[in-house]
Parts: structure tokens; C-alpha cells; sequence
């Protein structure tokens, strides 16, 4: 059982009796002070064999329902992204977005045709490719200043199709996305202005 794994059993066992009402003596039992629970399962059913709360209601039956709503929150948040992007690629505003180290992880279509590249040329620092030559330093430059600084990127840049050559001014701005703790989740970046030179 992985680290991770066995601290979320403990969690839960913790706020389950915490919920139940049991007495410190059972977490005490449950949670010998400094040891992380190995075989937490049996554990819970030897709980399950001394305490039944709530009108029969087992410890044991209480995890599996705080385990089912981790995973339906879970779910929804999964299709709450999947929505969001399907928004996102389905608009004709070049859009990307970036992971917490600044490499590329999606680009809508509306990007991908604008510089004829696939989402797997774009991937990682594969998008720099796009910048042309006289700007590509300065570019990367203030990009990785701006994922060091956790900060909005603005900048003007030339970008290149690479199936036909053509070349475009882009007016670029990236806002980073930052997680209720603080932490940085990525970027969300967006070509807000697109001519031909």
C-alpha cells in the first residue's frame, strides 16, 4: 500500500470517528501515536467487529462512503475540466495551457492550425519552435521569468506557420492559475490579437 494511500485511510478513519463520536481511546487503538497503519484494512475490521454506531452502522461502512464521494467529486471535477477546455477549443481564439514548470500540456485547434504544429510538437517546450528566430530568446526569457515569479505574462512576438511559412504578429498574455492554498497550478494563455507580416 502506498504512503499516500495510507495516510488518506488514516484521514478518513480519523474524521470517521471524529463524525461517530468514538472516544480517543479507539483512535489511540486505531493509530498507535507515530506509526502509520499497515493492513489498515483488517484494522477497520476489527472495528468493525467492537463498535457499531448510528444504528448499526459500522466504521468500515463509513469509509466506503467517504471513499465513493472523493471519487464522484473527483469525477466531476475531472468533466468540470473536460467541459471547460471543450469551451475553450471549441472558440477560434488561439489558447493554450501550460503546467506548473511552463511547458506546454494542451492547445486548442484554433492555435494548432495557426502554426501548423501538432499538439505533440507542442507539447513541453516544444511550442518555442513556433517563435521566429529574432525573438525567440527575449521570448523565452520572459517566459521563464514569469513562471519563476509566478506572474501574468504579456508580450508581442512573431510566430511561424510551419507547414506554410507564413508568419504572424501575436499579442500573447498567459495568467497563471493559482490553487486555493496558493499553489500553482499553471498557466491559461491566449494570442489576443493575431496579424499577418
Amino acid at each position: 500500500m502506498d504512503s499516500e494511500l495510507i495516510l488518506r485511510i488514516e484521514q478518513i478513519i480519523i474524521a470517521t470517528a471524529t463524525i461517530l463520536g468514538l472516544g480517543f481511546a479507539v483512535l489511540k487503538w486505531v493509530i498507535p501515536a507515530g506509526v502509520r497503519i499497515h493492513g489498515a484494512l483488517s484494522k477497520v475490521d476489527t472495528i468493525y467487529a467492537e463498535v457499531k454506531p448510528n444504528g448499526g452502522a459500522s466504521l468500515r461502512d463509513s469509509i466506503d462512503r467517504q471513499e465513493k464521494a472523493i471519487v464522484e467529486v473527483r469525477d466531476g471535477l475531472e468533466m468540470a475540466d473536460a467541459r471547460a477546455w471543450a469551451i475553450v477549443s471549441s472558440g477560434k481564439q488561439p489558447t493554450w495551457e501550460s503546467g506548473p514548470d511552463g511547458g506546454c500540456l494542451r492547445a486548442n485547434a484554433a492555435l494548432l492550425e495557426l502554426v501548423g504544429r501538432s499538439a505533440d510538437q507542442m507539447a513541453g517546450n516544444g511550442w518555442e519552435n513556433i517563435l521566429c528566430n529574432d525573438d525567440r530568446k527575449r521570448v523565452w526569457l520572459e517566459w521563464t521569468d514569469a513562471v519563476q515569479r509566478r506572474r501574468t505574462f504579456e508580450s508581442s512576438y512573431r510566430v511561424s506557420n510551419h507547414s506554410s511559412g507564413a508568419r504572424f504578429l501575436v499579442d500573447a498574455k498567459a495568467t497563471p492559475i493559482i490553487g486555493r492554498k496558493g499553489d500553482l497550478r499553471g498557466w491559461i494563455g491566449v494570442y489576443n490579437d493575431v496579424r499577418p507580416v
